[in-house]
């Protein structure tokens, strides 16, 4: 993995699903370096038949803010919704989906706070 000062390092969080509950301690969450600098990651939202898309705001093409979306595949054609927008702390700032319990909160790592929130994405217009 190429290190460049100044950059911290980019991992992909991971939690075993067993574990998936409020209150989990963060070192629970695996960290495992990734290769090429893509820090997008998604997590199925079986109630709603879409997915929740993790971004950050690397490279800066169009602002300073990351993002969560939720991705819907309606006949074949992927429909993606905006659900949260924060402005970055770095470039590298994102809401990282963790999994999904049995009540239907999904769990997001903080990777500026490094602390673990939940939500629950009930309805899409």
């Amino acid at each position: 993995m190429e290190y460049r000062p100044g950059y911290p390092p980019q991992y992909l969080n991971k939690l075993d699903r067993k574990n998936i509950r409020e209150n989990v301690p963060v070192s629970f969450v695996e960290k495992t370096p990734l290769i090429n600098s893509a820090l997008w990651c998604t997590e199925k939202i079986a109630a709603l038949d879409g997915y929740l898309m993790s971004s950050n705001s690397e490279g800066r093409l169009y602002d300073d803010k990351y993002r969560v979306y939720f991705v819907k595949i309606d006949n074949g054609t992927p429909v993606v919704y905006e659900i949260y927008s924060f402005k970055e702390g770095s470039i590298y700032t994102q809401l990282f989906p963790l999994g999904q319990d049995n009540q239907g909160y999904v769990y997001l790592k903080d990777l500026k706070s490094n602390e673990i929130k939940k939500c629950k994405v009930e309805k899409i217009n």
